[in-house]
């Protein structure tokens, strides 16, 4: 046996009306935005992520790019990268367009050309390519007065 109620209806009725307004005031809402600003969005998103830790690391090493006509260009390097993103792209996007309040945002997820890239075969090697890529950590060993072998 199930029951009907107009009260029910008339409230979800209500609920996705105001969803639907709420939309289409993001989207025709047209600020501009610096890098930035979409840039502290951008992390903004990335602390509600919980339990999809491969969409995290791209969103935390694969910052994107904005371009000319708020196109955000997000460069990764993996096949499984792209379909991370592609699938959190929707609700990404609406965020973003909410955050910087400027609906004509959209996103261009890109495959990184990896050319000429050498592996590190020696832990120095390693070691120096870290230092390279994230100065900070060269700042912790400093802070800690670690002596490395370079």
């Amino acid at each position: 046996m199930s029951h009907f109620s107009f009260n029910s209806f008339k409230q979800k009725k209500e609920e996705n009306t105001k969803v639907e307004q709420e939309y289409l005031v993001n989207i025709a809402l047209n600020e501009n935005f610096t890098q930035e600003q979409m840039i502290a969005a951008w992390n903004k998103y990335i602390r509600t992520i919980q339990g999809k830790n491969l969409l995290l690391n791209t969103m935390e090493s694969c910052k994107p790019t904005l371009t000319d006509n708020f196109i955000l260009v997000q460069k990764v390097d993996n096949n499984y990268q792209e379909k991370e993103m592609s699938n959190e792209a929707i609700p990404l996007v609406n965020f973003l367009r909410k955050e910087l309040k400027n609906g004509q945002i959209t996103l261009s997820i890109q495959l990184s050309e990896m050319t000429n890239i050498t592996k590190a075969m020696t832990p120095n090697e390693r070691l120096k390519r870290m230092l390279q890529n994230h100065p900070a950590l060269n700042d912790l060993r400093e802070q800690f007065n670690l002596e490395l072998d370079l």
